[in-house]
C-alpha cells in the first residue's frame, strides 16, 4: 500500500537532508500502524523569535481510514529534535487512539 505523504515545510531554509530526515522519521513513527493511514501532511516552521527564543515546530497531520484525522505537533530549538518529538507524539496517538483500532486491518479501498 502506498501513502501519500505531502511535506510542506515554511518557516526555513530546509536542506534535502533534513527533508530525507523527516521522511526517515515519519516512516519509523507509522510502523505497523501506516495500513491505517491514508495520507500525511508535515509542516516544520519556525516560531516568533521574539516570544519563544528560536523555536521550531513540526506538525503532522495524518488522515486515517474510516476513522477521522490526527493532529500532533513537537517543539524544540533544534529542528531535527522536533520532527522527532512530533513523530513520537504520533505514533503514541495512533496507538492509543481507539477510533484508529475500531475497524481492524484495511485493504486500499476507503
Amino acid at each position: 500500500m502506498t501513502i501519500s505523504m505531502n511535506v510542506h515545510i515554511t518557516g526555513n531554509n530546509v536542506s534535502k537532508k533534513l527533508r530525507r530526515y523527516m521522511e526517515r522519521s515519519l516512516s519509523l513513527a507509522l510502523g505497523d500502524s501506516a495500513e491505517r493511514v491514508a495520507a500525511v501532511e508535515v509542516e516544520l516552521s519556525d516560531i516568533d523569535k521574539r516570544y519563544t527564543g528560536n523555536d521550531n515546530l513540526c506538525g503532522i497531520r495524518a488522515e486515517l481510514r474510516r476513522a477521522g484525522v490526527v493532529f500532533v505537533h513537537g517543539r524544540s530549538a533544534d529542528a531535527h529534535t522536533a520532527v522527532d518529538r512530533a513523530g513520537m507524539r504520533l505514533k503514541t496517538a495512533l496507538t492509543i487512539w481507539p477510533a484508529s483500532q475500531t475497524y481492524g486491518r484495511f485493504d486500499s479501498a476507503s
